[in-house]
């Protein structure tokens, strides 16, 4: 048989709805109108070849950034003052150190300026000894000058700032003098206590790494494997915590799309996952209703499969929980950085012509958001200092990303990002528009507090587009992290509360402030409000013949 496009799993065993590859091949065939114009062929193949050297970064969404950031500054007057006041003033600063620490060489040096809380590339002792004090700091000050230049000039447009803003950052990033190893003290007293044995580990770490970058769907290189040192739940399980506690628990597993898939839609992945999903349960257990749960763009597709089976009175979900999804776009934190026509425009050519967006491109613009821990951190260690990755079992599983066809991503990027149709009533399907208000079923909705890919605030405004029941639980960690931690692990705490659906909207702030807070993991909080609404138990279902042995087939696809 062909490969189906879902596979779901529970306690018992396997069961999976078959479809017929033409569901898969027809949903290939179709074709945008722009896509079968020679002339317009010609357009996006140029994009996507352009795309290549630039890192899938629209040239001109940059370029306008800095051409109207550069276009305001001459006429703020005042502006420039301020920024060549501030540059005597640091400079100033930057010879007052210098002088200290010249008449006192082996001493620590003052701080004439603090590193931001989360910069922690000169946190090690060395850096306080000169020389390379004064280069920490030098950066620094010149680091908060490019800030200061880049906002708060008057006319220049929000976006705009935080594109000039981000890519100034990237630049002066590069720079920095951790990236090296003669002005890396670190670095440097490696080099000499092993005789520069950490360089040469260094550079075949690099030379790995560039062996690996070199073939696309290579797997990364890691001691865990699914099926052997992860997903390790017997039977046909693969979410144990769940199972535990007496739930029977269906998962879907993403199917890596190739070429004949480039045209599948978010309404193809909402009828043949979701849906066929929904009808595989309750054929399954008898039950006449399951609870859902969707992670990140998994939680956007199960908002808009929720609101339609309400709109058309299917009544097969008891209730919906969302994690670390985002279901209103217009503040997506900085993700949006890469979110305007011009970029869009620029992705959907380069994922027209590759087929679908590569599992390596979504992680590296996440990657670009959090730079000095996700790239030069990762390079000092890795490469500078020759210390091999510590491998963990969430950084593997977080490793596994999935390809996300041209149309699907497409439509994601354009409707729901960029127009944000779904919170503001035009996501049309079947001819009326898809509105999480005619939700009735009760939502739980989780966000992170440090979460960049779907932030909490925005998370959070779920409170005024459902018109149910929403229970919201903010967690501590990121967007992985926070999500995936069971009980046990230190320093984890939440903050929860229930918004009844007639009762007046909390906004955001003010829930942060009047929500208590709790110690420990999030999940048996989850556990106890899907339990509360989870009806009669029954037992897990005896099923036909598996598919196969859990973690599943998709799994094991690169």
């Amino acid at each position: 048989m062909p490969d189906t496009p879902i596979e779901t799993v529970t306690r018992a065993q396997q069961a999976g709805t078959e479809r017929q590859a033409s569901a898969w091949q027809g949903a290939s065939n179709r074709a945008y109108p722009e896509t079968c114009l020679p002339a317009a062929q010609t357009d996006w193949i140029l994009n996507a070849w352009l795309g290549r050297l630039t890192g899938r970064v629209s040239p001109a969404a940059v370029s306008n950034a800095y051409v109207d950031w550069l276009s305001h500054v001459p006429l703020a007057q005042s502006k420039q003052l301020a920024l060549l006041q501030q540059a005597y003033a640091s400079l100033q600063r930057w010879q007052h150190l210098a002088i200290t620490q010249s008449s006192a060489p082996g001493a620590e040096g003052p701080d004439c300026i603090a590193p931001l809380a989360q910069d922690k590339r000169f946190a090690d002792p060395a850096w306080r000894h000169w020389p390379f004090h004064l280069l920490s700091r030098g950066f620094l000050l010149n680091q908060q000058w490019w800030h200061r230049a880049s906002t708060g000039v008057r006319g220049v447009s929000q976006h705009h700032e935080d594109v000039a803003t981000f890519t100034m950052r990237q630049w002066l990033d590069i720079l920095a003098p951790s990236n090296f190893p003669w002005t890396n003290p670190v670095v440097l007293d490696a080099s000499l206590a092993s005789c520069g044995a950490n360089l040469v580990r260094g550079l075949g770490f690099a030379a790995a790494d560039c062996r690996a970058s070199a073939t696309p769907h290579a797997p990364r290189p890691s001691r865990f494997k699914a099926g052997e040192s992860l997903a390790l739940t017997p039977g046909k399980v693969v979410l144990r915590y769940l199972v535990d506690q007496g739930h029977t628990v269906f998962m879907i597993s993403w199917k890596n799309p190739l070429a004949a898939g480039r045209d599948l839609s978010i309404e193809d992945y909402r009828q043949l996952g979701v849906m066929d999903a929904l009808t595989a349960i309750t054929s399954s257990t008898g039950a006449a209703q399951a609870a859902a749960a969707g992670y990140c763009f998994g939680g956007s597709l199960l908002a808009i499969a929720a609101a339609r089976v309400a709109r058309d009175g299917d009544h097969r979900l008891a209730s919906v929980t969302l994690l670390a999804s985002q279901v209103d776009f217009k503040e997506p934190g900085e993700l949006s950085l890469f979110i305007d026509e011009s970029q869009v425009s620029f992705l959907e050519a380069a994922m027209w012509y590759q087929v679908y967006l590569d599992t390596r491109q979504m992680p590296g613009a996440f990657q670009l958001l959090r730079s000095n821990d996700l790239i030069w951190s990762r390079r000092l260690h890795h490469y500078l200092l020759g210390l091999a990755e510590q491998d963990t079992d969430l950084q593997a599983w977080n490793a596994d990303t999935t390809r996300i066809p041209y149309r699907t991503h497409s439509a994601y990027l354009r409707q729901l990002f960029l127009h944000n149709d779904q919170a503001e009533g035009r996501y049309i399907r079947g001819g009326r528009p898809i509105v999480l208000s005619d939700i009735a079923v009760p939502l739980f909705a989780v966000g992170t507090l440090s979460d960049h890919v779907a932030p909490w605030r925005s998370a959070f405004k779920l409170h005024m587009l459902a018109d149910a029941d929403v229970t919201f639980l903010l967690t501590s960690g990121g967007h992985n992290a926070g999500v995936v931690a069971p009980p046990g692990l230190p320093a984890r705490s939440y903050q929860v509360a229930e918004h009844a659906r007639d009762t007046t909207y909390l906004d955001r702030t003010s829930w942060q402030q009047m929500a208590p807070r709790r110690e420990g993991s999030w999940w048996p909080a989850w556990e106890a409000w899907l339990a509360e609404r989870g009806g009669r138990w029954i037992a897990p279902p005896a099923m036909g013949a598996p598919l196969g042995e859990a973690p599943g087939r998709y799994v094991m696809v690169t």
